[in-house]
């Protein structure tokens, strides 16, 4: 059976790499089409004090490349950030994934005792464990940045919709009365509930910095599970049940959601 934390952390990683990758290609074509400086793009910030697009997108890297080393008990690289361009930062995310893609299920194994040591030998050095550290510290920041390269963007009139910068598709099931929203493909619990909220996160950015009310909300606003869900009523869902995309909405699926708990 494959680690949970194999499964929570490498295949979300990832998907929004590539979602990354795919919004900043079409920063990049609008750029051309407008006849706009890419550096007005790649330096542009959403407040002054924060970073720019291209530290965002480093950042988003390092962490999962950070992530991905830690839970798998491997040293993690030093890359040099010296991004200047689309084109830098298109190989920078190819590198991340072939990084977090060399990691085999297996190594992961024992991850789930293992302890990371954030900031070793430095007044800031902090102990947890593996599942704390990637719950509610590497995913939330690796997530923040990836949602802040894409708010940049449409800050600044990129035409990329929020499902694009997500690109998950979802099933819906019904399990002794309570309405499941799945990822495709996934194999475990954690991964289960992880990916909804990433969802939930990437629309609303605010709720990263603690996973656990991150879910906690999601449960509570049943408008995201009804922008999930696309179906005619929940005592008609069989499994398996059509797929359905983020941004999806249907008037009786509020209603199913409402009068069913979201198991997520």
């Amino acid at each position: 059976m494959t680690s949970p934390l194999y499964n929570a952390s490498i295949p979300v990683l990832q998907q929004m790499l590539r979602a990354m990758s795919d919004v900043l290609k079409k920063a990049e074509e609008h750029a051309t089409q407008k006849n706009i400086d890419p550096n007005a793009l790649l330096q542009a910030r959403l407040f002054p004090d924060m970073f720019p697009l291209v530290r965002q997108v480093q950042i988003a890297a390092d962490f999962s490349k950070g992530i991905a080393s830690r839970l798998a008990g491997a040293e993690v690289p030093s890359w040099p950030d010296t991004e200047v361009s689309f084109a830098d930062l298109q190989a920078l995310i190819a590198k991340a994934l072939a990084h977090i893609g060399s990691f085999k299920p297996e190594q992961f194994d024992s991850s789930e005792s293992r302890e990371i040591v954030l900031r070793p030998g430095t007044p800031k050095e902090k102990k947890l464990t593996a599942s704390a550290y990637l719950l509610h510290y590497g995913l939330p920041q690796f997530f923040f940045h990836v949602t802040t390269t894409y708010a940049i963007l449409r800050h600044n009139g990129v035409e990329v919709a929020t499902r694009a910068s997500v690109a998950a598709r979802f099933r819906v099931t019904v399990d002794g009365g309570s309405i499941c929203l799945d990822l495709l493909g996934a194999s475990s619990t954690l991964t289960k509930c992880l990916l909804p909220c990433a969802v939930n996160y990437t629309v609303d950015p605010l709720r990263a910095f603690d996973v656990g009310l991150m879910m906690a909300a999601m449960q509570r606003e049943r408008s995201i599970a009804g922008r999930l869900i696309q179906c005619t009523s929940a005592t008609n869902l069989r499994a398996p049940s059509p797929v359905v995309r983020v941004g999806q909405q249907s008037t009786q699926s509020s209603r199913s959601v409402h009068n069913h708990k979201a198991v997520v």
